[in-house]
C-alpha cells in the first residue's frame, strides 16, 4: 500500500474515527487523545490489509466501526485497570511494599513495564503485590490451576531477572 493510498484512506475514514472517539467519551483536551488517534490510524492500517476498504459500503463501514470501538475501549480498559493496581499498590502500608527502595521507584518501574507485560503476568503482580497471596491462592482467587500461576511467575522472573525483583 502506498503512502497515498493510506492518506486517502485516513481522510475518508476520518469522520468515522471521530464517531468513534465521541463515543469513547475520549475528548481533545485529553493528554492521552493522540495516542487514541494514533491507535484507530493503526487499526485503519491493520484492516487496510486485509480487506479493501478503498470503496465504502455499509458491511465494511459496520465493521470499521465495530473493530475501532473495540480497540479504543480496550485500551481504556487496560489502561484503567494499570491505574487502579498502581493506586492499589501506592496504598499499602510502608511494612508491607515490596523490596523496592520506594514508592516512587516502584510506581515507575510498574508505570514502564506493566504494559508490557501479558494478561498472566499482570494478574501475579496484583495478587502478589497488592492481596499478598501465595501461588496456591491465587490459582484459587483467579479459578486457574496451580501450574498456569506457576508459568505466570517463572515468565516474569525470566522478564525481570536483571532487576532483583525476586
Amino acid at each position: 500500500m502506498t503512502d497515498q493510498v493510506y492518506e486517502r484512506l485516513l481522510r475518508q475514514y476520518q469522520p468515522l474515527m471521530m464517531k468513534v472517539m465521541c463515543r469513547c467519551q475520549v475528548k481533545k483536551s485529553q493528554p492521552d487523545y493522540e495516542d487514541y488517534v494514533q491507535i484507530l490510524r493503526l487499526a485503519l492500517f491493520q484492516k487496510s490489509q486485509v480487506r479493501d476498504l478503498s470503496i465504502p459500503n455499509r458491511r465494511t463501514v459496520t465493521l470499521l466501526y465495530n473493530f475501532f470501538l473495540w480497540q479504543v475501549r480496550d485500551t481504556q480498559r487496560r489502561q484503567k485497570r494499570f491505574e487502579e493496581l498502581v493506586e492499589k499498590v501506592l496504598q499499602t502500608p510502608p511494612a508491607q511494599q515490596t523490596a523496592f527502595e520506594t514508592t516512587l521507584e516502584l510506581h515507575d518501574q510498574l508505570t514502564r513495564s506493566f504494559p508490557a507485560l501479558t494478561f498472566g503476568e499482570q494478574r501475579y503482580l496484583a495478587g502478589s503485590l497488592c492481596y499478598k497471596l501465595s501461588p496456591m491462592e491465587m490459582s484459587r482467587y483467579y479459578a486457574v490451576s496451580h501450574t498456569a500461576v506457576l508459568k505466570w511467575r517463572k515468565r516474569l522472573k525470566k522478564r525481570w531477572c536483571a532487576l532483583d525483583f525476586f
